[in-house]
């Protein structure tokens, strides 16, 4: 039999601060909506936001309906737990000292640094763009960009970066024996062997720290576009990788989600899309949000369903079903409730959003020992 969720989400916001979804000052939000962008969180309540696949209105003639064309951006954002300020508005081009634009990076804040690793350029149109293997890092007090080594075996993208505990871990879909890690003396990553039941060759999974030493990978897709569901444990003490088993209902099949910690063993995913049951194949959005926790003391590990799809057309605080956004943690609320920031994403072939949405967690009880 499951167990009870120990992290509980109200789906009804009341006056009185219950917990649940509720959407976040549009005080100078990242413009224009975007979605594949990199978005970290820095230990201090805030979050940085770089890149992605930006929607542009373009005005066309007056007989013609305004054009909506997307295109890779290289600005960078600040979520100060208030709201948004833009840091770097998008370079004019041609610029070698901060990184081009792009989507479907990866990347952490480590020793006060923004590390980005790869990413995909899809300029110019109709080429297939470039995938790309440069490192770069931002000194989050001066804000100024610094060259890095590239990524070892080439370039990458549609990866995912974690930080767990003092490590920062980079999963590619070349991760079969070993995975990579940032050596901080060294200052690049280096390529860390694993043994175990890991994951297979994925794209767009999620990756959330759960300890200091655990990390949760979950999802993705196959390069022949297969989805998946399942979840796998990398302990960081051995270096040992375990498929999560008897963990009950879970998230459907999905790539493009996004995850993040919510503390004590636990995780949150939202969102992604997968493979619409009609229409030839297609991808079907999702706007869900589930619970990760994982086994202690002899318990199973468990996923919960907090929050079903928000209704079609209708009006709620929920955020409406997207893949290709970011879930980053802010400092907690008063009274201790963790609270998770979500933005942009993407309705496949539909609408770009550039909403930002908090997500407050009622207070956790005690971890289990």
């Amino acid at each position: 039999m499951p167990r009870r969720p120990l992290l509980a989400l109200s789906l009804l916001a009341t006056a009185c601060g219950s917990p649940g979804w509720r959407a976040a000052s549009p005080r100078a939000a990242p413009s224009p909506p975007r979605s594949g962008h990199l978005a970290c969180a820095d230990g201090d309540g805030r979050v940085w936001l770089f890149g992605g696949y930006a929607e542009v209105r373009r005005d066309g003639p007056r007989h013609l309906p305004i054009a909506l064309e997307r295109e890779p951006t290289d600005d960078l954002w600040l979520f100060d737990g208030e709201g948004w300020s833009c840091v770097a508005p998008p370079s004019a081009g041609g610029e070698d000292a901060r990184p081009g634009p792009r989507l479907c990076s990866a990347g952490a804040v480590v020793d006060g640094e923004l590390l980005l690793f790869g990413g995909w350029d899809p300029r110019p149109a109709g080429t297939g763009g470039a995938i790309l293997g440069d490192a770069w890092a931002l000194d989050l007090k001066t804000r100024v960009w610094r060259r890095l080594a590239d990524m070892p075996r080439g370039p990458t993208s549609r990866h995912v970066a974690c930080r767990v505990g003092d490590h920062l871990l980079v999963h590619t879909h070349r991760c079969a024996s070993a995975l990579l890690r940032w050596d901080r003396a060294a200052g690049r990553l280096v390529e860390q062997p694993t043994t175990g039941d890991a994951p297979s060759a994925r794209g767009l999974h999620v990756a959330a720290a759960l300890s200091a030493h655990e990390m949760l990978v979950f999802g993705g897709a196959s390069q022949a576009g297969a989805m998946s569901d399942e979840a796998f444990i990398l302990d960081t003490r051995s270096w040992a990788w375990s498929a999560v088993r008897g963990a009950g209902a879970g998230p459907s099949p999905r790539a493009g989600a996004a995850a993040a910690a919510a503390g004590d063993g636990r995780a949150v995913v939202f969102g992604g899309a997968e493979r619409a049951a009609r229409g030839g194949g297609g991808l079907l959005a999702r706007g869900d949000a589930w619970l990760f926790e994982a086994g202690r003391a002899g318990q199973p590990p468990c996923w919960s369903l907090l929050a079903a799809d928000a209704p079609a057309g209708g009006t709620t605080a929920r955020p409406r079903a997207r893949n290709a956004a970011t879930l980053s943690p802010l400092a907690p609320a008063p009274g201790g409730a963790p609270r998770l920031l979500l933005h942009g994403g993407w309705q496949p072939f539909v609408e770009t959003y550039g909403d930002t949405h908090v997500l407050e967690l009622s207070p956790s009880t005690p971890p289990l020992s």
